[in-house]
C-alpha cells in the first residue's frame, strides 16, 4: 500500500479506482468514463500504480479514488457509504503551501495529508476512529449520521476557501499519478503528488464546530398509482447484472450524454435514466457511473434524481397503460 493511502485507509479496505478522461470542447467542459476498478487498499502498491499510469496513458484517462471505503464492488453512491476515515477538503487554484497557511489561519487542526492535485490542493485529516453510517431507510437518501460528516467537510471547506465536495461518495484525485485535464487537446500532463504528510489523527469532535447546518435529503415517496418497475435505487439490478449488450448500449448512452452539446445534454440524460429504468437497473449504480459525466457534474446529484425521476415516472405511465390497453 502506498504510504498516502495507508494514510487513509486501513489494509482491508476496499477502494474504488475510477478512471475518467475530461477535455474542454467548443468552450464546454466534456468528460468520458473510461472504467471502474475495485480492490484492497492494501494492493495498490507502486506496481499497481505504474500499471494505472501506463492505462492512463493509454486512455488520457485521470485516476480517481473513492475517499470513503465502498461496502462492496459497485461505484459509490451517498447512500451506499457505510464508513468514513478522513474528512477533506478540495481547494481549487490554490498551491499547497497557501492550503497549509489557509489551515493554520482559520485555526484548523494539522492536515495528516496535503496533496498537489495539478490544479490545486486537496487536504486530509485522519480521524482518530472511524464515523460508521447505517443503511439509510426508506425514506433517507443517506443517513443523519453521513450527513452529518458531510455538513463538517462543507463547513471545513467554506472555512479555508474550498469548494463544495462534500458528499461521502466523493472522488479525488490519486496522488502518484498525473493530471491529464484536456489531454486529448494537447495540453501536458502534471503530476498528482503529496506535498506534506503527517502521522496524526483527530478526533471528529474537533472538527464538529466548524460544521455546516444541514437537513437529512429525504427520497420523494412513491405516488401511488400502482406498481413501478422495480429500480429507483432501491433493490434492482447492480452493473453486473447486466448483460454485455446492455451495459455497452447503457455505456454509449453514457458517452452521449458526455458528448452532447448545450441544449440538448437534458434530453441526452433523460434518455439514458429512460433506458436504465426500462432495463430495471438500480439508480445507484447509474449515478455512479455519471456522477463525474455532462450535466450530471455540473448540478450533482439532485439534477440526476429529478432526471431520474421523470423517467421512472413516465416508463411506469407508459407500461401501466400497455397492461389497461392489452392486458399485459
Amino acid at each position: 500500500m502506498t504510504p498516502f493511502l495507508s494514510a487513509l485507509f486501513t489494509p482491508d479496505d476496499l477502494v474504488e479506482l475510477r478512471l475518467i478522461e475530461t477535455w474542454v470542447e467548443a468552450g464546454k467542459k466534456r468528460s468520458r468514463y473510461v472504467r471502474s476498478a475495485f480492490d484492497r487498499a492494501a494492493a495498490f502498491d507502486e506496481a499497481a500504480l505504474a500499471d494505472i499510469n501506463a492505462y492512463c496513458e493509454v486512455t488520457r484517462a485521470n485516476a480517481f479514488f473513492g475517499v470513503c471505503p465502498r461496502p462492496r464492488r459497485e461505484p459509490g453512491r451517498s447512500g451506499t457509504v457505510l464508513l468514513c476515515r478522513c474528512l477533506w477538503a478540495d481547494l481549487d487554484h490554490c498551491r499547497p503551501p497557501e492550503a497549509v497557511e489557509r489551515i493554520g489561519r482559520a485555526g484548523l487542526p494539522t492536515a495528516s495529508a496535503v496533496v498537489g492535485s495539478g490544479n490545486g490542493s486537496h487536504v486530509y485529516w485522519r480521524l482518530a476512529e472511524p464515523v460508521s453510517f447505517p443503511t439509510p431507510s426508506a425514506l433517507e437518501k443517506i443517513s443523519p449520521a453521513a450527513a452529518h460528516v458531510e455538513g463538517v467537510v462543507r463547513g471545513l471547506s467554506a472555512k479555508i476557501g474550498g469548494d463544495h465536495t462534500s458528499d461521502v461518495a466523493r472522488l479525488l484525485r490519486l496522488p502518484g499519478t498525473l493530471n491529464r485535464k484536456d489531454a486529448r487537446n494537447g495540453r501536458q500532463p502534471v503530476p498528482c503528488e503529496v506535498y506534506a504528510a503527517h502521522d496524526c489523527r483527530h478526533p471528529l469532535a474537533l472538527f464538529e464546530p466548524f460544521a455546516a447546518p444541514v437537513a437529512t435529503p429525504v427520497k420523494p415517496r412513491a405516488p401511488a398509482t400502482g406498481p413501478v418497475v422495480a429500480s429507483g435505487g432501491s433493490g434492482g439490478l447492480g452493473w453486473d447484472g447486466l448483460t454485455e449488450k446492455q451495459r455497452c448500449v447503457t455505456e454509449r448512452l453514457i458517452d452521449r450524454s458526455a458528448g452532447a452539446e448545450v441544449g440538448g445534454r437534458s434530453q441526452a440524460d433523460y434518455a439514458l435514466c429512460s433506458w436504465a429504468v426500462k432495463l430495471g437497473l438500480d439508480a445507484d449504480a447509474l449515478w455512479g457511473r455519471v456522477s463525474d459525466v455532462g450535466k450530471f457534474e455540473e448540478r450533482g446529484e439532485a439534477y440526476f434524481s429529478r432526471t431520474w425521476d421523470k423517467a421512472e415516472a413516465a416508463v411506469g405511465s407508459q407500461r401501466r397503460r400497455l397492461a389497461e390497453l392489452f392486458g399485459i
